[in-house]
């Protein structure tokens, strides 16, 4: 896992990967500090704040446990690739307007290959191919590692 995080440091989900890791060690002060990390790239992370709630609960900090899974709870409505929104289903709410505005500016700020292939995915959900084929393309110049063995 530390080598995934030198190859890939904005990648947030390696920080939740290591922090279950280390939580199943019963290392739940090292968990929670990785967890932190993930949730500076990703505020929005749900299963962060689930998985930092359980460190929290095993360290006998109950109040702060019962917030990250209180936080937890009314992210998961953001998260899921946006909740599986299709082309078909009625216009975006305001707040998943905002969290796909979010998510654009986070991939142009920091240039994040990983931000433009999760964009893509929510544009492909949404039934603009143009628009996900774009994101995707940026992801694969960024990175062109990601692409599917023998497909680049």
């Amino acid at each position: 896992m530390r080598e995934a995080l030198r190859l890939e440091p904005e990648y947030d989900r390696t920080y939740l990967w290591l922090g279950k890791t280390l939580r199943s060690l019963g290392r739940l002060e090292a968990a929670i500090e990785s967890l932190d990390e993930g949730l500076k790239i990703c505020p929005h992370f749900e299963k962060a704040f689930m998985e930092r709630s359980l460190a929290l609960r095993g360290l006998g900090r109950m109040e702060a446990a019962l917030r990250d899974l209180n936080r937890a709870v009314r992210l998961n409505h953001r998260h899921n690739w946006l909740g599986n929104w299709t082309a078909e289903q009625a216009p975006l709410r305001p707040e998943q307007e905002r969290w796909l505005a979010d998510l654009e500016a986070y991939a142009e700020r920091t240039r994040s290959a990983w931000a433009e292939a999760w964009l893509g995915e929510s544009k492909v959900q949404r039934g603009d191919a143009r628009g996900a084929k774009a994101c995707l393309d940026r992801a694969l110049r960024r990175r062109p590692d990601l692409a599917w063995p023998g497909t680049a």
